[in-house]
């Protein structure tokens, strides 16, 4: 009977259909005692819920992407500047299947965006980090990983990333206050117009965005979603990339941070509520989450 029942069970998590009462996936660190957030915004849109990993080490959760497939988690220990670490996860069961040190310059990991053909970028406030996916999770990997280090320039901020046709969109963290953010196309994070590294004249289009976003990605119908979030509220917003025209907006888990779509369409976050750096928070949620868009109200 456990077997039938466990085949069931991966059968509803491999279709996106999870119960609402399912035990999240992977192993809850140590420290936490608090009882998990029965009831959050729009829970029932989430198919798919794994502790973060890293928590008992002090990572806190912060960029996320979809590369070749995987689930790719940025994070950073302790507070920030203290190092970050990538983590790959199995999009399946959230399994942790490699993990890359970032270098020393990376405080926060705060934006991951796959450009495909290999280049993974992450984004760090004031400097933009290429790596090499094909060699990141490899074993040994180290500086060899890293294609280049651009610094970016006030006012542009590094808080978030996405990538899309050809550009890197690269978002600030601003509260209060409208935030910003920036199309760059490849071309010029490769050859910024400026020595120092790339400034405000190299996006081909600036967004006004609103206070609180914490990360961003593109569905496969060219919208540009992204989440804002505090201690005390989550939020999911569907744009228009073309003016920034708010299409459709959700509310979501607190704490609430980055964004990727995978190749079914569904989409994935993750939230720092609940992480051994913010434990007294109203929300204990530090899950990898992935939902399901049509379920969102």
């Amino acid at each position: 009977m456990t077997r039938l029942v466990s085949t069931a069970l991966a059968v509803l998590v491999s279709t996106g259909i999870l119960p609402l009462a399912a035990e999240p996936l992977g192993i809850p660190p140590t420290y936490m005692q608090r009882v998990i957030t029965a009831d959050v915004p729009n829970g029932d849109a989430i198919t798919l819920r794994a502790w973060v990993p890293g928590l008992d080490e002090g990572f806190v959760p912060q960029g996320l992407t979809v590369a070749e497939g995987q689930i790719v988690l940025g994070a950073y220990k302790g507070v920030e500047g203290s190092g970050c670490r990538l983590y790959r996860l199995d999009p399946g069961d959230a399994r942790v299947t490699g993990t890359f040190d970032m270098p020393a310059r990376c405080g926060h990991a705060g934006g991951l965006a796959y450009a495909g053909d290999g280049r993974l970028f992450v984004s760090d406030t004031w400097v933009l980090f290429e790596l090499d996916l094909t060699k990141v999770f490899g074993p040994g990997a180290g500086e060899s990983a890293v294609v280049r280090q651009v610094s970016l320039n006030f006012p542009m901020r590094g808080s978030f990333l996405t990538y899309s046709g050809g550009a890197l969109w690269i978002g600030e963290y601003k509260k209060p206050g409208t935030a910003q953010m920036w199309r760059v196309p490849l071309e010029a994070v490769e050859k910024p117009a400026q020595p120092r590294g790339l400034t405000e004249a190299d996006a081909t289009t600036v967004l006004k965005i609103a206070a609180a976003s914490q990360g961003a990605a593109f569905d496969g119908s060219g919208n540009l979603w992204l989440s804002q979030s505090s201690s005390q509220f989550g939020r999911l917003q569907k744009l228009d990339p073309s003016d920034g025209r708010v299409l459709a907006e959700y509310r979501a888990v607190a704490g609430i941070e980055d964004l990727g779509f995978d190749a079914e369409g569904l989409l994935w976050s993750t939230s720092e509520a609940g992480s051994r750096r913010w434990p007294n928070w109203p929300t204990n949620y530090p899950f990898v989450m992935r939902f399901d868009p049509a379920r969102l109200q």
